[in-house]
């Protein structure tokens, strides 16, 4: 849906293009917002069901069955996602009824919805088995404990099992479920199983590219550019215009185009994972209310 091609020219932002995208964006985020709110529960028979049963009879490394717990918190986790994704998405539906010309703060929303919706979408891969969905989650749970534990050695503090997940109890939970790291020829870690972390880039491209995005790194490059204030995209938010004593002065700029452009990618973070989801529990009553609404969407972003 969305075009990361930066024009030359643009249009300024009006209320008619508010008035068009608004109301269908509204429309989608309130009936997606209602079903995560619903706990995303597996229907009887799903493929979630059944990967739950699945994994539930695997061996840990005292012989004992993995029980439901493994493959239940991946769900969780997956369920955080797409909450934290649709928590960005309805700040930007709040800016964009509200604050439409604070372009620049609703494409830093926009970053932090196509992160966890990346995340949700990669977690909710249809072409593989539970295990490796768990060993996903596992690799996810690792990198963030990394980062944080980065962060918190950066401001001189040490993490504790009781804050959150280290990198240590990230690899005991491994352990502890039989799952084999994998080294690379110079002996360094570099994921488990076969399944490999992806970085923040890397992630969201292969979530555009699987969504029909072209080139799949462009929108998130763009939306990265605000977020970084880069000036290539500050320059864009100003222009020089004459006030009413003549003298000439920077004054904010929201370009329709801009506007359109973030708008359109948040619709893809928060609905496409979300519909992965719903086929994986086999919610088809969800899938139908959300299928009703993406041509109105659809329609009302095309430039």
């Amino acid at each position: 849906m969305t075009d990361p091609v930066i024009p030359t020219t643009t249009t300024a932002l009006t209320a008619a293009h508010i008035d068009r995208w608004a109301a269908p964006f509204s429309d989608l985020l309130d009936v997606l917002s209602r079903r995560v709110a619903d706990r995303i529960k597996p229907a009887w028979k799903s493929p979630a069901s059944h990967e739950i049963a699945q994994t539930a009879t695997l061996l840990r490394s005292d012989g004992t069955s993995w029980g439901v717990n493994p493959a239940s918190t991946t769900l969780a986790v997956t369920e955080l996602l797409l909450r934290a994704a649709l928590e960005h998405a309805d700040a930007v539906r709040t800016l964009l009824v509200l604050r439409p010309r604070s372009v620049m703060s609703i494409e830093t929303l926009v970053r932090n919805a196509l992160e966890a919706g990346s995340q949700a979408w990669w977690l909710l891969e249809p072409d593989i088995g539970g295990r490796e969905r768990v060993v996903r989650r596992l690799l996810l749970q690792r990198d963030t404990a990394a980062a944080l534990e980065e962060s918190a050695d950066r401001m001189g503090y040490t993490v504790s099992s009781d804050y959150g997940k280290t990198v240590a109890d990230a690899e005991k939970d491994r352990a502890e479920l039989t799952v084999t790291d994998d080294f690379s020829p110079k002996g360094n870690w570099v994921g488990a199983e076969g399944q490999r972390p992806l970085g923040y880039t890397a992630r969201v491209a292969r979530f555009m590219e699987q969504t029909g995005q072209t080139p799949p790194k462009g929108p998130y490059a763009f939306v990265s550019g605000t977020a970084h204030a880069e000036l290539w995209r500050i320059f864009y938010s100003y222009t020089w215009e004459k006030n009413p004593t003549g003298a000439t002065v920077l004054m904010p700029h929201a370009a329709a185009e801009f506007v359109r452009f973030a708008v359109s990618a948040c619709v893809d973070a928060v609905t496409q994972p979300a519909i992965r989801a719903f086929q994986w529990l086999d919610h088809g009553a969800a899938l139908a209310e959300i299928s009703r609404l993406r041509d109105p969407i659809r329609a009302a972003m095309k430039p």
